[in-house]
């Protein structure tokens, strides 16, 4: 239990380890205001997803040192946009981004939302290398977003090619409350 060795001083954090714990407080607290966000009934309308949705894509393409162009719909009246439609909107937002931050060596990002006849559209562009979409790639974040965007009753798709760039496109419905297909939705 008796040990020779002295406790460390206090105050004595490096700098690197300093950075790194900001980095991590400041990665929790976004976490939290965007949990803070898809799940509170006050932002269940289209011009917090709109103010969200383009907050967002400039935070993340600012950090990843990509030019952002948003394409945002100036709302003439709010339109009630579910919990669970903003939450996957906010996961294909993120994923997209993040893809093209990791894969596609992207100068600039552009960001478009839309809506019309009961749905809401988001497309996510880059003018990076592409990839061609039939061939697998290891990962499974376009599955998982594609699985995920279907049981909400929507539409998700890539479309891409080698020296192209890549856009992701997403539809899905507003008017569900649950944003899930109900039975006679689906015949």
């Amino acid at each position: 239990m008796c040990s020779n060795s002295k406790p460390p001083k206090r105050g004595t954090a490096e700098a690197k380890e300093l950075g790194r714990l900001a980095g991590e407080a400041r990665a929790v607290a976004h976490d939290l205001r965007e949990l803070a966000w898809t799940t509170n009934p006050g932002c269940d309308n289209s011009g917090s997803l709109v103010a969200f949705t383009g907050e967002l894509a400039e935070r993340f393409c600012q950090v990843a040192g990509i030019k952002c162009r948003l394409k945002l719909p100036i709302e003439e009246s709010v339109r009630t946009v579910p919990a669970r439609i903003r939450h996957e909107l906010l996961l294909v937002l993120k994923e997209s981004l993040a893809n093209m931050a990791k894969h596609a060596g992207a100068t600039e990002a552009i960001v478009e939302l839309g809506m019309s006849n009961g749905t809401i559209s988001l497309s996510v562009r880059d003018d990076g290398k592409g990839f061609e979409p039939s061939r697998k790639i290891g990962g499974t974040g376009l599955r998982n977003l594609t699985e995920r965007v279907k049981a909400a009753g929507g539409s998700f798709s890539v479309e891409s090619k080698p020296g192209a760039g890549t856009t992701i496109f997403t539809t899905l419905p507003l008017n569900n409350r649950n944003g899930v297909k109900e039975e006679s939705e689906e015949q």
